[in-house]
């Protein structure tokens, strides 16, 4: 049965809307607390400018509407995204609803409008994309190669239904089956214009990569070959530096690994929480993400080799001095251990588990990992005042960064072990009512 447009909008549109809200309504700065959303501007919900912060809310069981402590009365989603938009029209604002929440139309569930749609590709287009390359690695012959690489890295038939993962052996056949499932040929030129030529050719394993509210957002294609050139492509407007893929709002205990398998077979799993860093590095806009949405613990688990190790530090010195309000901990891998995929695959989930578990804080990881190794190699006796003045500036420097008592006093207590001075930072545990 076809749904009404006020069913659509209720059960479809509003909970994809607020699984996004720090995307869709970049000007109240919405951060995410519990059941709801709240602004960090002063801008009020009628579109005019306010004296006081924070006042605009958008609550999980009233997804329909803005509430501003401000006004009198709530202003509805539909009101605000029209005025906000210039859109008088009902047919207008149905239609920015669709393109924005990338949720079909009700009556036409595989059409849409021939121009390129504002949020990428459409997501009919994309799920029958992903249904028919999944379709593709369970029946077609020429998957074989896929099948023996997959079952290679020791992932069961479930933990690759679980992941997602499919198989695209060409782009023509592809284009075709959209086609012949009547979705609009714009929509499928437009998703096309997406791939590479090496999608479908030199990489074939199609990886699903989820955004906010874990909505599809497109495919990191991956090659074969163990030498040479990039071993994956991703589609062309995949926005992977500006957010973290895979993070489901609602997350508050977040663990990012380096890559994209090490998160898909944690999830496959069962372990919820882990997203992708796809890279060494961190930016502006994931850091942003993470503190729009709330989260309130970070665990850290790259690669255990000379690239992740170092992307480690680099990570973790940032953080402390952005996210001061983010408990930040660093899981360690053990020995001879390439990554957490290596690890699930030979040990099983509950090993990773512990590893989590039993991460440091920064406290102890600027100490136990980083400067007592390298203080351990000077003879302390024999270095002039001087020589231990120096040193001492220099852990003294990371000690002021530790804004967190408890990662303070884990730090001083281990560092005083080989720099006594370090005592002078001093905390007394009763301080440390925050890391409780």
């Amino acid at each position: 049965m076809t749904k009404t447009i006020g069913e659509w909008l209720d059960q479809d549109v509003y909970p994809v809307i607020f699984s996004q809200a720090d995307q869709l309504f970049p000007e109240f700065g919405f951060r995410h607390t519990h059941s709801s959303w709240q602004s960090t501007t002063s801008l009020k919900a009628n579109g005019s400018e306010g004296t006081h912060k924070g006042k605009v809310y958008l609550y999980d069981d009233a997804k329909h509407c803005l509430k501003d402590y401000r006004l009198d009365k709530p202003i509805s989603l539909w009101r605000y995204l029209a005025e906000r938009e210039g859109l008088s029209e009902n047919k207008d604002i149905v239609q920015y609803l669709a393109t924005i929440s990338g949720v079909p139309l009700p009556d036409r569930p595989h059409t849409s409008s021939p121009k390129k749609p504002k949020s990428g590709v459409h997501p009919a287009v994309l799920q029958a994309a992903h249904r028919y390359m999944q379709e593709r690695l369970t029946h077609d012959e020429r998957a074989g190669e896929l099948w023996q690489y997959l079952s290679g890295r020791g992932y069961e038939n479930s933990d690759i239904e679980a992941m997602g993962l499919a198989f695209l052996p060409e782009q023509a056949a592809l284009k075709q089956h959209l086609l012949d499932a009547d979705h609009s040929p714009a929509c499928v030129e437009f998703f096309l214009r997406k791939l590479t030529p090496a999608m479908g050719t030199s990489h074939q394993l199609a990886i699903p990569c989820y955004g906010a509210g874990q909505r599809l957002e497109g495919f990191s294609f991956r090659s074969l070959q163990a030498e040479g050139g990039d071993k994956y492509r991703n589609m062309r407007g995949l926005k992977k530096s500006g957010q973290l893929l895979d993070f489901a709002i609602g997350t508050k205990d977040l663990t990012v690994v380096e890559g994209i398998f090490d998160a898909k077979i944690a999830r496959a799993r069962g372990l919820e929480g882990v997203v992708p860093l796809n890279g060494t590095h961190i930016n502006a806009k994931q850091v942003q993400a993470m503190q729009a949405r709330g989260v309130e613990r970070l665990t850290l688990c790259l690669d255990n080799d000379e690239a992740g190790l170092k992307a480690t530090w680099n990570i973790v010195r940032k953080l402390v001095k952005q996210c001061p309000d983010i408990r930040l901990f660093i899981a360690q891998l053990p020995n001879g251990v390439k990554d957490p995929d290596e690890l699930i695959r030979v040990s099983g989930i509950d090993a990773f588990q512990q590893v989590i578990d039993t991460a440091m804080n920064a406290g102890q990881y600027f100490a136990d990992v980083i400067y007592k190794p390298r203080l351990e190699k000077y003879d302390m006796p024999t270095l002039t005042a001087k020589e231990r003045d120096e040193i001492f500036a220099y852990c003294q420097e990371t000690a002021l960064t530790l804004t967190h008592p408890r990662d303070l006093y884990d730090y001083v207590s281990s560092m005083s072990e080989v720099l006594p001075a370090m005592a002078f930072f001093a905390v007394k545990p009763s301080t440390m009512d925050a890391a409780s």
